[in-house]
């Protein structure tokens, strides 16, 4: 069980904690304490800092007071580390022993701001610090949970906050390289702000690609160290639960090394670019080798509307698979705008859940509780650190104030996804929040969309949802909720598909799908069979094959697109046609219209790009000389000679050179690689036009994300009436039942247990996606809907 992980603990200071020197703090009166840091001893300079507890001190309502009657002060945000290495500190003249990471990112702190060695009468204004280490009672379990949900409001109200990131000089480099993409991410700013234009480059897969290849040049041309930005970016900080609040609700924030230092509006651009590559990368190149971990990318074979020439981008690529792979998560949270968060007065908590799955935490209840500043109030949440206090328990919490919150199930759509150590603990719809892994709930991913998004339940007024006590006494435990049932699932073993991964090919895995629909394996196009789908609000509308193919494009294509792509599909070359150049430009029309309709995207987006490539050329983007014309003082830092650099790009070349730039050639073994592969597959972009199973691979591939399908382990199957459906459950039994619970826009998979049900997945299931089971619900002489309730444990 996670629970019997050890709680997080802070380094051994119980003498300090019976000492007396924490006066207790007035949690409805908002009250904090700082540190005020002193001279150091005159005898021993360079040894232990020093600080005095400025106590109870109130937390000001308004924004333009941020501390009565204290100075402004400045918020620590560090990565606490191992509570064994530790390094003295004084407070009130007795020893304190502090992370060492807090001890480190101090001192940095203090010699950047001229404060370590400055003689008492120098110090005209006194300098104030918060960190929760040291200014939270850490042996008072209230106090803890108080302050805690107080901590946004302390980042909000500090002067800045002070990240620290470490002494590792490759950090430090790649720190650097951080301000190189920053300074090509403001040329690119600077392009569309001339145009008059929304700046945001990486809208489409073309814009993206042609960005990403001017970008990539540039910053080889500037030495940018490739490995040194990937130790950058993997660095602990980054992936901890706290840093969500901590980097977006300060009024600035500075990130710092011992030697470097770069703030929040270009470590925004920085992101923002390498965003842009990886998703060029992931939109057209896959894994030459996804079990070596060395390998770099080869173009994907189908891609038969894109018109972009990957030729320039392919070789800059090969060494950033792990940028490829990486979860860029967390850091997105930089890139969130207090002024956003203020207005929208706090997040949804599953979307800041699904982010904390990512993170790392030392105490497991602060998956949950390190997020509660940044979401909506309304969820009601209070952290409770007690010794009794189980992980399962703020689980169950979380989920049941998100029910409570927006009145409805879908939450339960992350329910499915669990590790073994904790699963078994949690009743089955409660989300596992533990689980590292990528949102594959297909409620998660088309909600936001009109046409594809689920609403099974047709957004029914709120009916009431009952929280029952469970076997063993344990309150909250069974939800009891009102049900539709759809149908049942008999004998698995025909009327169940394998997973996508567990066939050779996709098509290999289509023509099984089918076998299990009932449907010939050769079906040629969408309107071969001529049987009609009997099932919920398409009766007599379609055909059985193209229900199959609908229920696999999972209601993202309607008829109507499905049809629209079959058609330019079909108008693809034939290897068989002894003209094959014969009507190309017909053709090329053909896919400029299919690709308008299925995208809802402008055709002139590909000249935009063109145009963005030539105007990115004819900017300036010499960095040298930029760096004159924008170059600042350097702020020294530290005994090595390095500098920091301000926000205009100041000097971003190292006094010692600009960079081994080891990433920026290809191996030429893996070019070689590259090249054959990319000869190989340029002839297989276009299927046979007479082959309906070659033609839906290469359009579900293309367009439907047929790696979603992959990566979700979706399944097809066929239920006793002959509904179609897909789900992600990992097993389905005999029996198991699909319903429509109101409140829920999915189905989902139930299985009998006890005296109710377990839920064992979501589900997607043709014909029933709009609501469409409600139209033979009983209605009752007040216009009331006559529902099944069932118990769900």
């Amino acid at each position: 069980m996670e629970d019997e992980k050890p709680r997080f603990h802070c380094p051994e200071n119980s003498a300090f904690y019976k000492g007396g020197h924490y006066l207790p703090l007035d949690p409805d009166g908002k009250e904090i304490r700082l540190l005020k840091a002193l001279p150091p001893d005159d005898a021993d300079p360079d040894g232990p800092l020093r600080f005095s507890l400025s106590q109870q001190v109130p937390l000001s309502d308004t924004e333009l007071i941020p501390l009565l009657p204290c100075k402004p002060f400045i918020a620590m945000s560090y990565c606490a580390g191992d509570p064994n290495k530790t390094i003295p500190v004084f407070i009130d003249g007795e020893v304190f022993n502090v992370f060492e990471s807090l001890g480190r990112a101090l001192r940095a702190l203090l010699l950047s701001l001229g404060r370590n060695k400055e003689s008492t009468s120098q110090l005209e204004d006194t300098l104030y610090i918060w960190a929760d280490q040291i200014c939270i009672n850490q042996s008072d379990g209230t106090e803890k949970s108080s302050q805690v949900l107080m901590m946004c409001q302390i980042y909000e109200h500090c002067a800045w906050a002070y990240s620290w990131l470490g002494t590792d000089p490759h950090v430090s480099k790649g720190l650097l390289g951080s301000r190189m993409l920053d300074l090509v991410q403001q040329k690119i700013d600077s392009y569309y702000e001339d145009k008059g234009e929304p700046v945001n480059n990486a809208r489409n897969s073309d814009i993206s690609v042609t960005w990403s290849t001017l970008a990539l040049q540039q910053l080889a041309d500037m030495g940018a160290d490739w490995s040194a930005i990937e130790t950058y970016l993997k660095n602990a900080y980054w992936f901890r639960g706290w840093i969500c609040q901590e980097v977006t609700v300060p009024p600035d924030i500075t990130f710092n090394t011992d030697t470097r230092e770069t703030d929040r509006a270009s470590m925004r651009r920085s992101l923002r670019l390498l965003e842009t590559i990886r998703l060029a990368i992931r939109w057209n190149f896959d894994i030459i080798d996804p079990s070596s971990n060395k390998t770099g990318f080869r173009e994907l074979v189908a891609k038969p509307f894109s018109k972009q020439d990957l030729a320039d981008l392919t070789p800059l690529v090969q060494g950033l698979r792990w940028l490829y792979e990486m979860d860029i998560g967390p850091l997105k949270f930089i890139l969130e705008d207090s002024e956003g968060w203020k207005d929208s007065k706090g997040y949804s908590l599953e979307n800041l859940l699904l982010v904390a799955r990512h993170s790392e935490v030392t105490d497991p209840l602060d998956r949950v509780y390190a997020y509660l500043g940044l979401a909506h109030p309304g969820y009601d949440i209070t952290p409770d650190y007690g010794p009794s206090q189980t992980t399962a328990g703020v689980y169950t919490e979380a989920t049941v104030a998100y029910i409570k919150r927006h009145k409805g199930l879908n939450i339960l759509s992350f329910a499915e996804d669990r590790t073994e150590i904790l699963g078994p603990e949690l009743p089955s719809w409660v989300c596992d929040w533990s689980i590292k892994m990528q949102p594959l709930s297909l409620w998660h991913r088309t909600h936001a969309d009109p046409k594809a998004g689920p609403n099974a339940s047709r957004k029914m007024p709120y009916h009431t949802i009952d929280l029952l006590p469970g076997p063993n006494g344990e309150p909250d435990r069974v939800l009891r909720v009102p049900v539709i049932p759809i149908d049942i699932i008999a004998d698995p073993a025909t009327s169940v598909g394998g997973t996508v991964s567990s066939y050779t090919s996709w098509e290999a895995c289509v023509a099984s799908w089918l076998v299990v629909a009932g449907l010939r394996t050769d079906v040629g196009n969408c309107e071969t069979n001529d049987v009609f789908y009997e099932y919920g609000g398409e009766r007599d509308y379609l055909t059985l094959a193209m229900a199959f193919w609908s229920t696999v494009y999972r209601g993202i294509a309607d008829v109507d697109m499905i049809r629209k792509m079959w058609d330019s599909l079909s108008s693809m070359d034939d290897p068989d046609d002894p003209d094959p150049d014969s009507g190309e430009e017909e053709k090329e029309e053909a896919e400029v219209e299919a690709e308008e309709d299925i995208y809802s995207g402008p055709a002139e987006e590909g000249d935009a790009a063109a145009g963005a490539a030539k105007a990115l050329k004819a900017l300036s983007l010499d960095h040298d000389q930029d760096d004159k014309e924008k170059k600042k003082d350097d702020v020294k830092r530290g005994d090595d000679g390095g500098n920091k650099t301000d926000d205009d790009g100041g000097n971003l070349v190292e006094e010692d050179g600009t960079g081994d730039g080891n990433d920026r050639s290809d191996d030429s073994d893996e070019k070689t690689l590259v090249d054959d592969q990319k000869k190989k597959d340029k002839d297989n972009r276009h299927p046979p036009s007479g082959s309906g199973l070659a033609k839906h691979h290469l359009a579900i591939s293309t367009f439907m994300d047929m790696g979603y399908l992959q990566r979700g382990n979706w399944k097809f199957l066929r239920t006793e009436s002959g509904c179609f459906a897909l789900t992600r459950a990992a097993s389905v039994q005999d029996g198991d039942i699909i319903m429509v619970l109101i409140g829920a826009d999915t189905p989902f998979l139930m299985r009998r247990h006890l005296d109710g049900y377990k839920l064992v997945g979501e589900v997607y299931v043709q014909g029933i996606m709009r609501g469409e089971s409600l139209d033979d619900v009983e209605v009752t002489t007040d216009g009331g809907l006559v529902l099944d309730y069932i118990k769900i444990y």
